[in-house]
């Protein structure tokens, strides 16, 4: 959470509930994030692969936008060869992560966004994503209720 120059972190239950103080009145930024993951190709195998080449070639669109946001392994706002490529890199055991710098650093395996990303279409742009993994509550009520969804990235099919 981030209310000004302050900037709070917490840690989620099993359940995923949070919560926060906040000064009341003044706007406040959310974002969440997951560095870990025990077992980092879960969730990710051909099928995925098979599943956004059928889209490349326009043979088969992605069902959906949240499908698309997991397809889009370096977060450059677009599906291409290169997000395949890398997905096969993470099956095959060669990498651990997904990178979307040039200098290769690890990024997390997991994207959050608001719950009615879910709802988007997949004529909706890739770029908008990035806008919507920020909830901004202007001003800060008693009690806001903040729902996020997380995406798996290769997870095309989100069978995990």
């Amino acid at each position: 959470m981030q209310q000004g120059a302050s900037s709070l972190e917490t840690t989620t239950g099993s359940d995923g509930a949070f919560s926060f103080e906040a000064n009341a009145g003044e706007s406040i930024e959310l974002s969440a994030s997951l560095e870990t993951e025990s077992v980092v190709a879960r969730g990710v195998d051909v099928v995925d692969i098979v599943a956004m080449r059928n889209h490349i070639l326009g043979r088969a669109r992605l069902p959906d936008y949240v499908s698309m946001i997991a397809s889009d392994a370096n977060r450059d706002a677009s599906i291409e060869v290169v997000d395949i490529v890398a997905l096969r890199n993470l099956i095959l055991g060669r990498k651990s992560f997904f990178s979307k710098n040039p200098s290769d650093a690890p990024e997390s395996l997991w994207r959050f966004f608001k719950s009615d990303t879910s709802g988007l279409g997949v004529s909706e742009s890739l770029s908008l994503a990035a806008g919507r993994e920020k909830v901004e509550l202007v001003p800060v009520t008693s009690q806001s209720d903040i729902v996020l969804i997380a995406v798996k990235l290769g997870d095309s099919n989100a069978d995990w």
